[in-house]
């Protein structure tokens, strides 16, 4: 990948991660943006960019399951269109170590923020886990927290990756 493009999706991831944590929301533009990026890309850099349907296996399983997780509350919707769009921009041979890096910081990040959530409501954490009562801990510890970051330490990982 070009430093030129990955500085570029960086300048994005940045943006981006400002206005997720703003207003909690990403919106479609972004993911539209990046549809049309990767299209400009394929056209402009073919032999970077080489189409095949393997291309599609990162997007259509981050769409299917990032609609799975929004059913579920965990994941916003816009993050999951952008999440998937996102792999659009990437050749082919980066969407494996960007989805380490990506499952590296939502690890990290997640446990991180699970446990600081636990120790803001220890007393209450602690007394719904004593009494057994699994919903109320839930209640405790539940919180949405903006994906945007999380997206953007995977992509700084990766670029130390390739250039370290």
């Amino acid at each position: 990948m070009s430093p030129v493009v990955y500085g570029a999706i960086l300048a994005e991831l940045l943006a981006v991660t400002v206005i997720d944590l703003r207003v909690e929301r990403i919106s479609n533009f972004w993911a539209l943006a990046n549809v049309l990026g990767a299209g400009l890309l394929y056209l402009l850099l073919p032999e970077s960019y080489v189409w095949s349907f393997r291309v599609l296996n990162f997007p259509i399983c981050f769409l299917v399951l990032g609609f799975l997780l929004f059913l579920a509350k965990i994941m916003g919707a816009g993050d999951s269109k952008f999440l998937s769009s996102l792999f659009l921009l990437l050749p082919l041979g980066f969407h494996v170590p960007f989805f380490e890096a990506l499952l590296l910081s939502t690890l990290v990040i997640g446990a991180v923020l699970f446990a600081l959530k636990v120790l803001r409501n220890f007393s209450a954490a602690r007394a719904h886990v004593l009494t057994g009562n699994w919903g109320g801990f839930r209640q405790t510890i539940a919180s949405r927290f903006s994906y945007g970051p999380v997206i953007l330490v995977a992509w700084v990982l990766l670029g130390i990756k390739l250039w370290t």
